[in-house]
């Protein structure tokens, strides 16, 4: 079935993957994407958001993503999709969906080159706030491995950035081993962001926060 056929919350994770797949192969969208940037957009919006729903709060899930190739097709999503606003946002969001408390994927994101991917959206869109607010949440998420995000819902980070609220963190139960792994993966991941210059995008309360986020980096 078709996102557009039903409810993307509804699908289950292989046919949002397979249409993602199919979306990504499709040599007409790869010829058309080079006269219009933002041709074929609205079913990746659709695809990312599914991936978004069915990874928060669930922890299968987001492995199930993770293991399938998940954040791989959101982020090669997000690279093909680079000058549409759409694509970005609902790429933050399912990418801090399935990190969200979930250190393996928050590894994944970070190995695959997912925090260029974010920086380079957020300031490609510096000046588009809802861009901007996503992009804090996600960043935020994925520094944040050795903790778990806790919001209204109980695990999205991006719907409390896009309420311009700052998500509480609890700690989770760990082992010593295991938060130290996380926490390892933490401080990488803000290293890179200060690498790639993510706290100079030109947005200056984006560039503010995420100078924050970093604080401990080493």
């Amino acid at each position: 079935m078709s996102l557009a056929a039903g409810n993307a919350k509804n699908m289950g994770i292989d046919a949002v993957l397979e249409e993602m797949r199919r979306h990504a192969r499709s040599a007409q969208l790869h010829h058309y994407l080079h006269a219009f940037p933002h041709y074929g957009e609205m079913p990746v919006v659709r695809s990312c958001k599914a991936l978004a729903d069915l990874a928060r709060g669930n922890a299968e899930n987001q492995g199930k993503i993770g293991a399938q190739g998940g954040i791989e097709l959101v982020l090669e999503a997000m690279r093909r999709h680079a000058g549409s606003a759409g694509v970005q946002e609902s790429g933050y969001e399912a990418l801090a969906s399935l990190a969200d408390g979930n250190a393996e994927n928050q590894g994944k994101i970070g190995a695959q080159g997912g925090i260029k991917v974010i920086t380079d959206g957020m300031e490609k869109h510096k000046d588009d706030s809802s861009v901007q607010r996503n992009g804090q949440a996600a960043l935020r998420v994925i520094t944040n491995v050795a903790r778990q995000a806790v919001a209204s819902s109980s695990a999205s980070a991006v719907s409390a950035g896009a309420a311009g609220k700052r998500p509480r963190l609890e700690a989770p139960a760990l082992s010593a081993g295991a938060g130290a792994a996380a926490g390892t993966t933490s401080k990488n991941n803000k290293r890179t962001i200060i690498s790639l210059g993510g706290h100079r995008s030109g947005n200056a309360e984006t560039d503010r926060k995420v100078r924050i986020m970093c604080v401990g980096a080493g």
